[in-house]
Formats: structure tokens, C-alpha cells, sequence
């Protein structure tokens, strides 16, 4: 009878968090998840169908929050998938889609915090999407290869400029030791304050082959990483173009050609 009395009481308590909730109305929660408190909600299903994991109502099809997700781990994310069939995907379907329209994964950064945000400024990110991997001994937390679309000014009601920057990690290099070998900038873009990436109006920023970029002395060394790289150096009055070469003798040396 004690036994069978405890085991009761066992069930009792592994679903007092648990609150059914019937309602008439549009959008009325149905299924209620209380946390440990009894008072916070941690999970919500409404009848419309939208679902709602650590907020208490719902805008969304399907809204959540992390700021009340626990001990994640340090750089990771608050969402994860995984398996070990390679069947692993995220695919999104429209239908009825017109032009300029479509599947859109879509990225919002800015300042403040979400009870008061405030101007997305220069070089914040407004969407990323990563790649790692596992170094033989444990998974890499910081990416490897990163696809950036950040802010190139402050953001105001009639300006939001922005770029694409590209990411890699070469050989020799690990744990987020990355180059941004690649950026893309609409014309008009403001000059960046860091004087390894100097960004021009109209043009392909590039830290890899095909580079073009540049300012008042070359940063970059020339090795077999940055061979075919072009560098302008603007002068006061006279501008030199800086190629990496290899030469004859192996040895990788930047070639100068001077404006007349």
C-alpha cells in the first residue's frame, strides 16, 4: 500500500508542471508547461497550431527563446539536430512563390537587447552561416569557414548599407584562426577603420588570389596562400600595383608597378 501510495504521489509531482488548459477563442493554449517554479511558462501549444518553447504566447508559427535555455555550451547553438545517417537537412518549401520571392533564410542583428533594441552599427552581423567539424579528439566550437552579411554604417530610417564577407581558415591554422579572403560591397560603402581590410565603393574586396584592395602600405605577406593576390598602394600623388609572384627561384616577392 506504501509503495503503491508513493508511486502515486511520484506521478503527482513529475506532472505538476504540467497544466491542460482549455479555452474558447482564437489562438487559446491548450497544452501549458510550467517551470520548476510552477509560475513560468517554458513551453506552449496553442490550438491554432503555433507552438511556442520558452515564451509564454505566440507570434509565430513556432517562437523561441534562449535566454532562458540553461547551460548551453559556450558557443554553441540553441538549436541542435544531429545524427549519424547523413539525413541531416533543413529544407524549406513554397509553394506559389513570385518573383523575388521564395525559401529565404533570413537574419536580423542589432544593438540593445530584444526588450530594447537599438541601431545596428558598423560591422555588426545581421546573418551568418558557419561550417566546423571534428579535429580526431573532440568538435571544434568555433567555425571554420563563416559566410558574413554585416553592416557597413550605422543603420538610421533611410540607410542600411551593407556587405558580404567570406571566411576560411587555412592550413596550419585551427580553432577560428580565420582570413577574410573575400568581401563584396554595393559603392558608396564607407572606408573600414581596420587597415587590413580596406573596403572600396563598387569593387570585390578580396584577401586570396584575384585580390584588390588597398590603402597606404601592404599588410599582407606573400606566400603560397596569397600568390596572385594585387595590392594598391595609394600614394599622395603617385599609386604603385603590388602583385605576388612567384619567381624562378621559388621565393614568393611582391612585383611593383609604379604610375608614370
Amino acid at each position: 500500500m506504501l509503495r503503491k501510495l508513493s508511486r502515486t504521489m511520484a506521478t503527482v509531482v513529475a506532472l505538476s508542471a504540467l497544466v491542460m488548459v482549455s479555452q474558447a477563442g482564437a489562438a487559446s493554449p491548450k497544452l501549458v508547461v510550467k517551470g520548476a517554479d510552477g509560475t513560468t511558462t517554458k513551453f506552449v501549444v496553442n490550438d491554432d497550431g503555433t507552438i511556442g518553447a520558452g515564451v509564454a504566447s505566440t507570434i509565430y508559427p513556432f517562437e523561441m527563446t534562449s535566454d532562458n535555455a540553461g547551460s548551453v555550451p559556450a558557443g554553441t547553438g540553441a538549436f541542435m539536430m544531429q545524427g549519424s545517417a547523413n539525413k541531416e537537412r533543413f529544407e524549406v518549401r513554397s509553394a506559389g512563390v513570385v518573383y523575388g520571392q521564395g525559401p529565404t533564410f533570413q537574419g536580423k542583428g542589432g544593438g540593445g537587447s530584444m526588450t530594447s533594441p537599438s541601431a545596428t552599427l558598423f560591422d555588426h552581423v545581421l546573418f551568418a552561416l558557419g561550417g566546423s567539424g571534428y579535429n580526431g579528439s573532440s568538435w571544434v566550437i568555433p567555425n571554420a569557414a563563416l559566410v558574413k552579411i554585416k553592416a557597413t554604417d550605422t543603420w538610421t530610417a533611410t540607410s542600411n548599407p551593407t556587405m558580404i564577407s567570406f571566411e576560411t581558415t587555412k592550413v596550419g591554422s585551427a580553432n577560428g584562426a580565420r582570413t577574410e579572403f573575400l568581401a563584396i560591397t554595393p559603392a558608396l560603402a564607407p572606408i573600414s577603420p581596420d587597415t587590413n581590410r580596406v573596403i572600396f565603393p563598387g569593387v570585390i574586396v578580396s584577401n586570396g588570389p584575384l585580390k584588390i584592395t588597398g590603402g597606404s602600405g601592404n599588410t599582407l605577406s606573400c606566400d603560397k596562400y596569397s600568390r596572385g593576390s594585387i595590392w594598391l598602394n595609394q600614394g599622395a600623388s603617385v599609386d604603385t600595383m603590388q602583385i605576388c609572384l612567384q619567381t624562378a627561384a621559388g621565393v614568393y616577392a611582391w612585383k611593383s608597378i609604379t604610375a608614370e
